[in-house]
């Protein structure tokens, strides 16, 4: 572990988030998959979809995994019922405003 790395819990695993990584970036690259639409690995994250939602333990509000730096001992779920609430209304939603957008573009 370097100086600069981050050690916080994710579902309940002791992971490391290397200096500047993003929730999102230190889960993949740990094998966790958290939902997300406009996530790009090497642009610039804007948390815009709220598709990558987490908690975390001691806050009020869930988090946009892709925009969010780790903090020593966060306490972060993707698993939760609030995330996977969240994730699972917005989906159908985007989807939708996607078909709308696609549709009125062929006119």
């Amino acid at each position: 572990m370097s100086s600069g790395d981050v050690r916080f819990e994710l579902n309940g695993a002791a992971i490391t988030a290397r200096a500047g990584e993003t929730i999102i970036e230190a889960a993949q690259r740990h094998g966790v998959e958290i939902p997300h639409l406009c996530y790009t690995p090497g642009m610039r994250p804007d948390g815009n979809c709220r598709a990558c939602m987490v908690e975390i333990k001691g806050e009020r509000m869930l988090a946009p995994s892709c925009c969010r730096l780790p903090a020593p001992g966060m306490d972060v779920s993707s698993r939760s019922a609030r995330p996977m609430s969240s994730s699972n209304r917005r989906m159908p939603s985007l989807a939708i405003n996607s078909r709308a957008s696609s549709a009125t573009k062929k006119r």
